[in-house]
């Protein structure tokens, strides 16, 4: 119920960012430069007087838009051949050799290299790694439908047929969304921290961390400006896995007849 709560309270701020927001994210203020936190500026100014808070909150609606459209990809994609994969032992052949060569190239090196050819952008890292993405969705999903029909060859859900299977399919895409969700935008929040992401005077948060980065070893308060955002980071994605675990449990309580081995149900 915590996880839920942070992410509630993240994805509101990004649909609300321009009423929550008190000041514009790139506007920039040179006479506030470097100021701490106040009423005028919660999380203080960054080097150039523009609001911290403010670009946060903005960079919250661009990791979660482009995040979920990663994922979005990754689903549409990988979760079809899963299940295609799980049925038909050709299919799971064929699947498992693409799988292969997929791993043998790393994502992130992949996306360098993709993005040095065709330019840093948003749309870009959405097409690159939902391209290259998609593979642990699917190992996931074929995974998880061969022990259905293993538990349905032990009778574990007699009777259940086909809308048994088409259930836990639904149930596994449903965790596999809530956890690659994080995943993607940190993700997104690496590529952005390299500057290969969202370009400026944008907000976004990987490259405002990165930019922020240099000032650590000042005097304070110059080094709010990265532990300030950097801790509202991290407590978005552990908002996140903490409400994927939870909704994990849930939807595992009703009808664990499709879990193997299980036969009480």
């Amino acid at each position: 119920m915590v996880g839920l709560g942070i992410v509630s309270a993240f994805i509101i701020m990004a649909i609300f960012a321009g009423f929550i927001a008190p000041h514009d994210p790139i506007e920039q203020h040179p006479e506030d430069r470097f100021q701490g936190p106040s009423w005028k500026y919660p999380f203080g100014a960054d080097d150039v007087g523009r609001d911290i808070f403010s670009r946060f909150i903005y960079g919250s609606r661009s990791a979660l838009k482009t995040g979920f459209l990663i994922v979005a990809l990754w689903s549409v994609i990988g979760i079809p051949l899963g299940v295609i994969a799980g049925y038909w032992r050709k299919a799971d052949f064929i699947m498992s050799r693409a799988v292969d060569v997929a791993i043998a190239f790393p994502m992130l090196a992949l996306a360098v290299v993709f993005i040095a050819v065709y330019g840093p952008g948003t749309s870009n890292l959405v097409k690159i790694f939902g391209v290259t993405g998609w593979v642990g969705f699917a190992m996931l999903t074929r995974n998880s439908v061969i022990r259905v029909r293993e538990a349905a060859v032990k009778k574990t859900y007699k009777g259940k047929g086909n809308i048994g299977t088409f259930r836990h399919v639904l149930r596994v895409s449903i965790a596999l969304v809530m956890l690659g969700l994080p995943a993607a935008i940190l993700l997104v929040s690496a590529m952005g921290f390299l500057g290969l992401g969202v370009q400026p005077p944008n907000p976004d948060w990987g490259r405002d961390l990165n930019a922020y980065s240099r000032y650590m070893a000042d005097p304070w308060p110059k080094p709010l400006m990265i532990i300030l955002p950097g801790t509202a980071l991290t407590i978005f994605i552990l908002g996140f896995y903490l409400m994927s675990d939870w909704l994990r449990k849930i939807l595992d309580q009703d009808e664990t007849f499709y879990l193997p081995g299980v036969s009480s149900q």
